[in-house]
């Protein structure tokens, strides 16, 4: 049995006649790897911007784990061998800690996880791209710090703008631990000549987390631990690096007073402007004893909202954060919580908004989802797509747990008659892992025991549907402008203003480059204009309307 610890090829072409792997049964799902008789088990997930999903996982052969990964398409198909790609089958612990998982900015998957390949745990990093090969090489990169004698734990990975890799992790040295951070470049080289720490003699530090700001620099945030476990006092911060790893502010800042607890693992969500929002359970300001969650932003001067952070409800019941997003359109974050009764054997799920500024948008106590109940609703993620947010939840107790999926829009209030059945099959799901809203699809994946321990998935459109569908939907609309058909080879653009105007019309690709541009001149009302777009291949494109008035952005999937 495995011991998980929550610490710190080929392509194959595919023809049409092959079945599409999306299912629109929710007592099926998509099939990532689940062989009788031996164990997958947590998933990670990262998203491209044209709908395709890495998936890791730790894989069970000969009675040792194995480092797997598979490529699913928008459409559900595997790109690699149907098995999976084996990244690493070197040695591997019994047990099974904390690893990641990331993207850069080429389209590659990064992973970093702990192998015994020295005979000590200690990281490594490898990078796969969309085909399958080991851009660093068929054994990856190994990452150590000499003054950790038992090697390290628990990586993660930060991608600068300019696609540097950073990887921290956990090392240690007798009562002592402390943060270790190299930067990799694109080709697989360090890009320092030794590796950085972030230490104290007496205070432990782990964690890490990582947003990137300017054009090579990256802020850090991580936790500092003071006392012995169980007494433990949980204290985030962060610093800025610039490229050469070297802290550009004089201090490091506290991301919030409030204290989380050791068992808390913090994710943060880069805001597109050099800093970061975060949501994070801590305790109640007026019962130590019950939980209660905060949302909080820092910017890339590491400034704040509040000392605290915004404390997203005010009721003294129980809440966990299980997710948040930020809207592009609008720029406010959105969290999800499990709410539960003072007894904690019913819960039910509530959302709430923060502008720019930390101020709630609905009410003090957020907006209602689903009532607290016996049902024992825990959510696991909420996600801004086109026009309104997706929140991914399970419902129900040991071995009889389902997953749904409900819609609201930005006033909180449903979008679907009814919440959205993803997976009807009574099991255990854990890791539960939900990518980005890409480009017309979020994608779910889990760890689920139905046979005896297997990796599953499941899409689901911003409409509610599951399994493959005809396009993203017959138009997508933002703002005063709206684009049909969609998907086409050629869109029409509807743009209405109050006044004559001018008009800029731009396409970009998914990595931001300016693909096509061009003026046009707007009459006040209804304009529609087919754009004179030059042969692109098929795939997601950015189309962005800038007049006086402001500026629309809309998905357009060519094909």
């Amino acid at each position: 049995m495995k011991r998980i610890f929550l610490l710190p090829v080929f392509i194959l072409t595919l023809g049409t006649s092959l079945f599409a792997q999306w299912t629109s049964n929710p007592m099926q799902n998509t099939i990532v790897q689940d062989s009788s008789g031996t164990e997958q088990a947590t998933p990670l997930i990262a998203s491209l911007p044209d709908g395709k999903t890495y998936i890791s996982w730790f894989d069970m052969y000969n009675g040792q784990f194995q480092l797997k990964m598979q490529l699913l398409d928008s459409e559900g198909y595997k790109l690699w061998a149907g098995a999976g790609l084996v990244v690493s089958n070197q040695p591997q612990n019994s047990a099974l800690f904390r690893y990641d998982l990331k993207t850069d900015k080429e389209g590659n998957a990064i992973v970093a996880f702990q192998d015994e390949r020295t005979g000590a745990m200690e990281v490594v990093a490898y990078k796969v791209s969309p085909t399958g090969a080991m851009l660093w090489g068929a054994n990856g990169i190994l990452l150590t710090d000499s003054l950790s004698p038992g090697g390290g734990l628990s990586p993660t990975i930060g991608i600068t703008n300019n696609n540097d890799v950073i990887i921290a992790w956990n090392a240690s040295a007798g009562s002592t631990k402390w943060i270790s951070f190299q930067k990799i470049t694109a080709n697989g080289s360090f890009g320092w000549n030794a590796v950085h720490r972030v230490t104290d003699p007496v205070k432990k530090y782990g964690r890490a987390v990582f947003a990137p700001t300017g054009s090579s620099d990256f802020i850090m945030m991580y936790v500092e631990e003071v006392g012995n476990f169980p007494g433990v006092t949980c204290t985030m911060y962060a610093q800025r690096y610039d490229t050469g790893g070297n802290p550009i502010w004089a201090l490091p800042s506290k991301v919030s007073t409030k204290t989380i607890t050791f068992f808390f693992f913090p994710r943060i969500r880069p805001d597109g402007a050099g800093g970061f929002d975060f949501a994070f359970t801590t305790s109640h300001p007026q019962s130590a004893s019950l939980n209660d969650v905060y949302a909080q932003h820092m910017d890339q001067n590491g400034v704040v909202w509040s000392p605290t952070g915004t404390e997203t409800g005010d009721s003294l019941c129980q809440k966990l954060s299980n997710g948040f997003d930020k809207d592009a359109s609008t720029g406010n974050l959105w969290v999800s919580m499990q709410v539960l009764d003072g007894a904690q054997s019913q819960s039910g799920i509530y959302i709430q908004c923060l502008d720019a500024l930390g101020n709630k948008l609905l009410g003090n106590n957020g907006k209602k989802v689903l009532p607290v109940s016996a049902t024992y609703y825990l959510p696991y993620s909420i996600t801004s797509t086109n026009d309104g947010l997706i929140i991914i939840y399970k419902q129900g107790g040991y071995s009889a747990e389902l997953m749904y999926a409900i819609k609201v829009d930005y006033n909180g209030l449903p979008m679907w008659t009814n919440p959205v059945n993803i997976c009807g099959v009574n099991s255990n799901k854990d890791k539960v892992q939900t990518g980005d809203f890409s480009p017309y699809q979020l994608v779910v994946v889990w760890d689920d025991d139905r046979i005896d321990g297997g990796i599953y998935a499941q899409n689901i459109t911003s409409g509610g549907a599951l399994g493959i569908t005809t396009g993203i939907e017959s138009e997508t609309i933002s703002n005063n402008a709206k684009l049909f058909p969609n998907p086409s080879s050629q869109p029409v653009l509807v743009v209405n203003v109050r006044e004559n105007n001018l008009a800029t019309i731009s396409i970009n690709d998914v990595y931001g480059k300016l693909l096509f541009e061009q003026c046009e001149q707007l009459n006040a009302g209804k304009n529609i204009i087919q754009p004179s777009i030059p042969e692109l291949s098929d795939g997601l494109y950015i189309v962005n309307i800038k007049t006086n008035s402001g500026t629309s952005t809309l998905k357009w999937v060519k094909k």
